[in-house]
């Protein structure tokens, strides 16, 4: 394991996929599959726009229907500010000042995430 201080929190962290309890291993890759696909940015945002007239343009309009309902879902992630790339940092968290991370649900991971970014 791996300890870092943040924010003058004590933060230990899984180091290798051994180490990583299984739950919190496919939990992070879930979280990761979503980003790679949809995003979590705006410049991802960006990205889903270009692709989306690029596929008009082109004439592929199944394509171009798909980027939207992408660039929807994107939104959609952003207004709830939800950005799964940290939520996968979060499942690699062991501790925080010595306490165990054993909640994975999206709600834990946030108000984790947020108590170490304080």
């Amino acid at each position: 394991m791996r300890t870092e201080v943040i924010n003058g929190k004590k933060i230990k962290f899984y180091e290798t996929i051994d180490e990583t309890p299984i739950e919190n291993y496919h939990k992070m890759n879930k979280y990761l599959m979503i980003d790679s696909d949809i995003g979590s940015s705006m410049a991802d945002v960006d990205k889903r726009l270009k692709g989306a007239f690029m596929f008009l343009e082109a004439g592929n309009i199944e394509k171009a229907l798909e980027e939207i309902q992408n660039l929807r879902q994107l939104f959609w992630l952003i207004f709830e500010e939800k950005n799964m790339t940290h939520l996968s940092f979060a499942c690699l968290i062991h501790s925080v000042d010595g306490e165990l991370l054993t909640d994975l649900s999206e709600r834990n991971l946030r108000d984790v995430l947020r108590e170490i970014n304080e």
